[in-house]
């Protein structure tokens, strides 16, 4: 009797190790047409995800000095609260620059005014803010990108390329 309380878990660890290699790996005989349907309904899948509860609008930019007197970039945002919370563009979103390849820093020049950015909005509100960037030089374009604070796919939700020339 003592055996066989020893010899059943060993038979179920085996049926189930068994079972494990009984899957079906026919990798060459696939259907196009049902493989081409599960990747566009991928995709479809993908691009609802991609949406975002905020919209943002890249507005005007200009030329300026940060506090220490470096040349920066100013940008003038809109953001706009589509979910059920009341969201700051500071809470919800990254605002970031790139020139050269380079990402920038975050700066701020003396006029700027922190409250317009951490201003809660409620569902349908919209906030007007400006951020600047501290330019690496006067000469190349910046690239100008926004994406959900938390996101598991990076999507951009707005981009702008602008010229310093």
């Amino acid at each position: 009797m003592k055996n066989m309380f020893r010899i059943i878990p060993v038979v179920a660890l085996i049926g189930c190790l068994g079972l494990v290699g009984c899957g079906s790996s026919d990798s060459g005989s696939s259907d196009e047409s049902s493989s081409s349907g599960a990747t566009e309904q991928a995709q479809q899948e993908q691009a609802q995800e991609a949406t975002s509860d905020y919209e943002v609008k890249i507005g005007k930019t200009k030329l300026g000095k940060d506090y220490e007197g470096d040349p920066c970039l100013i940008v003038t945002y809109t953001f706009t609260n589509n979910s059920d919370e009341k969201m700051s563009a500071a809470s919800a979103c990254n605002f970031e620059a790139y020139q050269d390849g380079s990402e920038l820093e975050m700066t701020f020049d003396s006029d700027w005014d922190s409250d317009d950015y951490y201003a809660n909005c409620k569902k349908g509100g919209s906030q007007k803010f400006q951020l600047a960037f501290e330019l690496d030089n006067k000469k190349s374009d910046v690239e100008l990108e926004v994406s959900d604070f938390i996101s598991f796919d990076d999507t951009v939700i707005a981009s702008k390329t602008v010229s310093i020339k």
